[in-house]
């Protein structure tokens, strides 16, 4: 009897420490997209994330990030690329390179532009921008376009003041109620 005792202890005890760990690695894991969602904070006046609008084609296109701040509204996909970095709006894929090695991947223009346009549809005469944020440390030794932001260079870009412009407040909530969220 004193055996099943010491066994359910045990037990327990396996139990508290897997969901501590299991804790432990949500945090990490929620970590970075805290941070990220805390600066977006900053930069905006409000904003909403993984967002689903109509394509106007009859389709739907999901956005990362759609800010609202002083400048307009701005549409943000986030990449976690890492490394020096090599983009260009003409070239069909970019590339970095990090210790790790080296990755290629298709260039996020072209998405930005639909995703951009798809705003500018249901936003009646809002300005519309859109940024690619690199997310993790990175440099561009080539340059690269306009559009390709760090979380230094959009913070000077976009930085909010007090209120929104009050075209742009109606504007925005009358956008946010024709989207869907994932």
């Amino acid at each position: 009897m004193a055996d099943m005792g010491v066994g359910v202890l045990i037990a327990g005890l396996i139990c508290l420490a897997v969901g501590a760990i299991a804790i432990v690695i949500a945090r990490r894991r929620r970590g970075p997209q805290r941070r990220l969602h805390e600066f977006i904070d900053g930069i905006s006046h409000d904003w909403v994330c993984k967002c689903i609008l109509p394509d106007g084609l009859g389709g739907e296109i999901l956005v990362d990030y759609l800010l609202l701040t002083d400048r307009g509204l701005v549409v943000l996909e986030c990449t976690n690329v890492t490394g020096t970095v090599f983009a260009g709006d003409r070239l069909d894929t970019w590339s970095a390179t990090a210790s790790d090695g080296r990755i290629e991947f298709d260039n996020p223009m072209p998405a930005l532009l639909n995703r951009i346009a798809a705003v500018e549809k249901l936003a009646a005469d809002l300005p519309v921008l859109g940024r690619i944020l690199f997310t993790a440390p990175v440099t561009f030794p080539k340059g690269h376009p306009e559009a390709v932001v760090t979380f230094e260079s959009i913070a000077s870009e976009f930085a909010a003041s007090g209120e929104s412009d009050l075209a742009l407040q109606q504007g925005w909530v009358e956008l946010k109620a024709q989207v869907s969220f994932t």
